[in-house]
């Protein structure tokens, strides 16, 4: 729920005001570490905030590339069959190592 709309003075960014709901034991390591750290809550909640975006947003990026690496490599047929990697994997570290099949 959008409560306000401002701009910040130093950086001139645009900001935007919400309302959270914690539950009693996060309010309270909240205001621990209001006190710990020298800063304000709304500091904290808005660094957290941020770090989870762009954690989230990276991890989105990421799945997507990932897929579309597996997709190419499905296209492009260029990967090593089960039935061929199993063998060496199993032989790495006993008397009869396999070469490596790439």
């Amino acid at each position: 729920m959008l409560e306000s709309l401002f701009f910040d003075r130093i950086t001139g960014a645009r900001m935007q005001t919400v309302r959270v709901t914690l539950d009693d034991q996060t309010a309270e390591s909240l205001a621990a570490l209001e006190h710990q750290f020298g800063c304000s809550q709304q500091d904290l909640l808005q660094t957290a905030i941020t770090a989870y975006v762009r954690d989230a947003e990276r991890d989105q990026r990421e799945r997507a590339e990932d897929a579309q690496r597996w997709q190419d490599c499905l296209a492009e047929n260029n990967g090593i069959h089960h039935d061929t990697l199993t063998p060496w994997l199993l032989s790495i570290g006993t008397d009869h190592e396999l070469p490596c099949p790439v």
